[in-house]
């Protein structure tokens, strides 16, 4: 994958976690705790994800 595709991914990536932390206020706003863990866990499957795009990103600069 190239730094462009990488860049592409990133982008789309975080609009995803902009569109999840709606859900999170949302879903904690309503007291829905078994949607709250659900969200809170892609969250953190969204966040290691750019992670390691960061880290690709980085290793061909």
């Amino acid at each position: 994958m190239n730094s462009k595709e990488l860049d592409e991914k990133l982008v789309r990536l975080v609009n995803d976690l902009e569109e999840l932390s709606q859900a999170i206020s949302r879903a904690n706003r309503d007291n829905d705790s078994e949607e709250l863990a659900k969200l809170l866990k892609k969250r953190t499957e969204l966040e290691a994800e750019c992670k390691e795009i960061e880290r690709k990103r980085y290793e061909l600069s």
